[in-house]
């Protein structure tokens, strides 16, 4: 730095030199030839380097979004020009530019709270709750850090496809000198509350999120994330469906259980995800969240609580933000189911050059076979499911089972839009390195394995495989099969996507493993190359399959057809769409919306494998227990056959009841039961009692999302309190 005497305590700076180069930050206090400098760009701690390591920034405009220059950058936080606030991105366009990022020169919309960059998870035991928005415990620091800037006034209108005139929120500080996120978020008197509870705690992160979900994206600054611990004692205390922050009001939209690491004791922490959304106050333009949701589908029409729950839930799964894509309604078509039962589906079909112009034209793109979406589209509904690449079509396909919500009643003509949001691309990384081992190239040295499920290995214990050749099997010792000498011993195995048939023409009561080939699989005693195939979870003995495998063209299909098909990757297992039975329903009671299904073409396993007949003609698992059975009670309620004004309020009441939100842990007391009845019983996995639990698990299962309830044997009811 050629002028030192021109630094002062406060000054914008820029690293040139130095392990933090190219970042900018807020000089804090100076020593004769060294300063102390903090910055957002290196998690906000202070650091001391020397004066000659630093550029001061002399021109710097007094906004948050120029600190790498002294370049005025020209955006909407002045008043003293009459140039109109831009208007952030709709959903229409899938480039959301953040406010102040350091990275750039570039400052299109004001700050905002527009994503879940302020994450807050909230500890219920001793009522502290972390907040998105306060600084009450650390704004002076955080003032000083950012270097005690003007950041003027802001204004921003964020549109919402699906409304008319679409969500407007607007900031305009009384004072210049208060920075808008700082005023928009300051505590009250009494300090900031949520849900009745005192906020304490403030969480920053430095970089924008890399997952959006929904109606994240869809509310844009209006939405407002919080999250709760759930406690295995339950001592729940639910926030309140609004509140009150700063003036504007927040209502409940929506919540989501997610996974948040484990707990001490090795158990898995679980936490409630609640979304808010601000739906009036100073600047913002009041609006009805009922008819906004109604806008986008016809959730008033679902006839219970718990389906509408669920159906909102869906919107709450997150995508990488490079993975929401905008589309038209005239992108999609809808036909009819392509396999014999809408309750084994959830799989349509995507032309190959719209998924890999979709991810982005390089060799993942060109590997991909299958994605897992969320779509919303007010002329079309809500869908969920997995879509599979197909050749010949022109439209992304739609089959009934992929539909959850109708069409909105409400939206108008210009309500032509749909969102595509891919949650998961396969292959996996995991099976594309499985995939280059089968084909003879060793993985590199620092790809392992999962763990072997143990649940598997129950299943495989309960089907007549020993100790000794599990053991063998797990540890890997040897590939029994001439392809793999010479190869790194891995175990034959892979959880895969299961899918629809795209080429309509593999034969009735025959599967294609995609990746694999004739001499990597064993040989049944009809002759017939097979794997075993399962899905988790697998409880039920029957829950484990030994099924033949297509290698060769059959009849009816094209060589170059099936020359495609060969070319797949390893990753999916496809089913075949005919006959009257559809066959993802005869493997653990399956489906194909995303349904990860296990297969194994290890030779010695195999024919070790010795497999039950325990399904009805329906394809479900049987219990061979006929005692007279308790209900587990119903927490939902049905909601009127015409539209009930007050549906959102009834679904709200459903998402924070305690005695809802107590059955996700129902679900683990019935698996704990399930498994003393195992290890207790002579019998094993076929004790009549193990069989039970084991049904009244996988019913708790699907009883958030579908509503069924799960029944026990009265002599059973009270291991586990009901």
């Amino acid at each position: 730095m050629k002028d030192p005497e021109d630094l002062q305590p406060h000054s914008p700076v820029k690293f040139i030199s130095g392990t933090y180069r190219g970042k900018s930050g807020v000089v804090t206090k100076l020593t004769p030839k060294q300063a102390y400098v903090k910055s957002p760009d290196i998690g906000g701690k202070e650091v001391r380097v020397n004066q000659t390591s630093l550029r001061l920034i002399p021109d710097l405009t007094p906004t948050p979004c120029s600190l790498n220059d002294g370049t005025p950058t020209p955006t909407p936080c002045s008043l003293n020009d009459d140039t109109p606030a831009p208007t952030p991105p709709s959903l229409h366009d899938d480039t959301f530019t953040t406010p102040c990022s350091l990275d750039d020169d570039t400052c299109t919309t004001p700050p905002s709270l527009h994503d879940d960059t302020f994450t807050t998870p909230c500890s219920l035991d001793d009522d502290t709750f972390t907040t998105p928005c306060s600084l009450h415990d650390d704004s002076e620091n955080l003032v000083e850090a950012m270097g005690g800037l003007d950041f003027g006034a802001v204004q921003s209108t964020h549109q919402l496809p699906g409304s008319r005139e679409g969500f407007t929120a607007q900031w305009s500080p009384p004072q210049a000198d208060i920075p808008p996120w700082k005023l928009a978020c300051s505590p009250s008197a009494k300090g900031p509350s949520f849900g009745g509870l005192l906020l304490k705690k403030t969480v920053l992160r430095n970089r924008e999120p890399s997952e959006k979900n929904f109606l994240e994206d869809w509310l844009g600054p209006r939405a407002m994330t919080h999250e709760i611990d759930l406690l295995p004692t339950l001592k729940l205390r639910i926030p309140e469906r609004s509140y009150d922050d700063n003036g504007r009001r927040y209502e409940f939209v929506a919540a989501k259980v997610h996974e948040a690491g484990a707990q001490i004791w090795g158990g898995k922490k679980k936490v409630l995800r609640l979304l808010y959304a601000a739906a009036s106050g100073p600047g913002l333009k009041t609006i009805s969240l009922r008819t906004e949701l109604e806008s986008l589908a016809a959730f008033d029409t679902l006839p219970s609580t718990r389906k509408v729950a669920a159906r909102l839930e869906l919107l709450m799964s997150p995508a990488p933000i490079k993975k929401i894509y905008q589309r038209r309604v005239a992108d999609f078509e809808l036909i009819p189911e392509p396999q014999p039962s809408e309750e084994s589906g959830g799989c349509g079909f995507i032309p190959e050059d719209l998924l890999i112009e979709l991810l982005g034209g390089r060799a993942p793109a060109k590997r991909a076979t299958t994605v897992q979406v969320r779509i919303v589209a007010p002329h079309l509904g809500v869908y969920k499911g997995i879509l599979c690449r197909k050749r010949g079509i022109e439209k992304i396909q739609l089959p009934p089972s992929m539909h959850k919500v109708g069409p909105s009643l409400i939206a108008g003509s210009e309500a032509d839009w749909a969102c595509l949001l891919i949650t998961q691309v396969h292959p996996t990384t995991i099976n594309t390195q499985m995939g280059k081992w089968v084909s003879g190239v060793d993985p590199p040295k620092s790809f392992t394995q999962n763990r072997f499920s143990l649940m598997i290995e129950k299943l495989w214990r309960s089907l007549g495989v020993s100790s000794t050749l599990l053991k063998e099997y797990v540890a890997a010792r040897e590939v029994r099969g001439e392809w793999a000498k010479g190869l790194r011993a891995l175990r034959c195995e892979a959880w895969v996507v299961g899918a629809a048939d795209p080429t309509d023409a593999i034969p009735e009561g025959h599967i294609f493993v995609t990746g694999l080939k004739s001499h990597h699989l064993p040989v049944a005693e009809d002759g017939q190359h097979c794997v075993f195939l399962t899905r988790s979870p697998c409880v039920k003995p029957g829950d484990g399959r030994i099924l033949p495998v297509v290698t060769s063209c059959p009849e009816g299909m094209s060589p170059a057809v099936w020359t495609w098909l060969e070319q797949r990757p390893l990753g999916e297992v496809l089913f075949s769409n005919a006959g009257s039975r559809p066959m993802p329903e005869t493997v653990a009671a399956g489906d194909l919306d995303g349904d990860y299904y296990f297969v194994c073409w290890d030779n010695l396993v195999v024919a070790n494998i010795q497999p039950r007949e325990l399904q009805d003609a329906a394809g479900h698992n049987l219990v061979d227990n006929q005692e007279s059975k308790v209900l587990a009670k119903e927490t939902a309620c049905t909601l009127p056959s015409q539209s009930d004004e007050d549906w959102l309020g009834k679904v709200h009441g459903h998402m924070t009841d305690v005695e809802v939100l107590k059955e996700s842990l129902m679900i683990g007391k019935l698996y704990k039961a399930m498994e003393r009845k195992s290890a207790s019983s002579p019998l094993g996995a076929d004790g009549p009692d193990y069989l039970a639990f084991a049904d009244a698990y996988l019913q708790s299962i699907d009883r958030g999302k579908h509503g069924n309830s799960f029944s026990l044997p009265e002599h059973l009811c009270v291991e586990v309190g009901m």
